[in-house]
């Protein structure tokens, strides 16, 4: 879909957490991680990665997909996901709380272009020789 002509805008805000734990073992993460930086270079790709150090106030501390539509009449949708099930929201005062925030939390964050460096240096981390941060090769 974001190879196609029209593809939509994606704008992703990773927690630093995810380029730490290898779930799926290295080999997964080293695909997954190449995977993201090659989508990094599409122009209507936005990556950024959320550190450690963001503040707890702007830390949604679960995932949040923030729909927009280019379609009038159409409101925003915040989907949110919680450990057993997920929730939507599309009145306006709810969306535009998760919306300031992924500002808040993208405002916070180092640029796309410091990101990518992140996704860079984290698959290096999973390339064949090194080592986990618990000791285990990769």
């Amino acid at each position: 879909m974001l190879q196609r002509r029209d593809a939509p805008k994606l704008w992703v805000l990773l927690d630093e957490a995810v380029l730490m734990r290898p779930t799926g073992g290295a080999r997964v993460m080293r695909e997954q991680l190449a995977h993201l930086l090659e989508m990094t270079e599409l122009p209507h790709v936005i990556v950024q990665v959320a550190p450690f150090a963001v503040t707890a106030h702007t830390s949604p501390g679960n995932g949040i997909t923030y729909l927009r539509f280019a379609m009038d009449g159409l409101p925003d949708v915040a989907y949110i996901e919680h450990l057993t099930n997920a929730t939507s929201v599309n009145k306006q005062e709810s969306t535009d709380e998760y919306r300031w925030i992924l500002d808040s939390l993208s405002a916070q964050s180092p640029s796309p272009a410091e990101s990518r460096d992140l996704l860079r240096q984290a698959l290096k981390r999973y390339s064949v020789g090194n080592r986990l941060s618990d000791g285990s090769a990769v």
